[in-house]
């Protein structure tokens, strides 16, 4: 695997992960076919691929649509094995991982209080910085002592059709 190209730390994926790697031939023989096996929070799927690759090319491979976990970390892992039919002499690239992927916001959520979406700003912020926006997104934060320091970096997926807004949820600013 030369690298996974989705997911990557620039996009935001909304509620479902379209997974693609760069698969390169590392060996000094063409690579005709390869299992990949791929699955995001340990679901999985294999993936037969069949090609022609000499060695040092790449080639991209499209690996499906893998749903993703709301308000948590979810990881990815791409495993290749069986490359034509055989034993890999080379097995340090056979395999990655990509951990902390959240999905993007969109929508109206609320911080603290009972059954909250988040209980706290941290985590709603974290949320934020990690998984970014799909849309408009308004955090409804109940009555209560918020005892935090935030700060909020640039957030992906913003812009001015897609803005954050932090309001009161009983509307009494006191």
């Amino acid at each position: 695997i030369a690298s996974l190209i989705n997911p990557s730390a620039d996009s935001v994926y909304c509620d479902q992960l379209p997974l693609s790697i760069k698969l390169v031939n590392s060996g000094l023989v063409p690579l005709t076919s390869v299992e990949i096996q791929s699955g995001v929070n340990g679901e999985y799927t294999t993936f037969n691929w069949t090609g022609n690759l000499l060695s040092g090319q790449q080639v991209t491979v499209q690996l499906g649509s893998f749903p993703l976990l709301n308000f948590q970390s979810n990881y990815v892992e791409v495993q290749l094995n069986l490359p034509n039919g055989g034993t890999d002499l080379y097995a340090a690239d056979d395999y990655s991982i990509y951990t902390e992927l959240y999905t993007g916001l969109n929508g109206t959520y609320t911080i603290g209080g009972v059954n909250p979406t988040f209980s706290s700003f941290s985590t709603a912020l974290l949320n934020l910085k990690n998984g970014g926006i799909c849309g408009n997104v308004t955090f409804k934060v109940r009555n209560g002592d918020y005892f935090e320091r935030m700060f909020l970096n640039p957030v992906k997926g913003s812009g001015p059709n897609a803005w954050i807004w932090f309001e009161g949820e009983s509307e009494d600013s006191s």
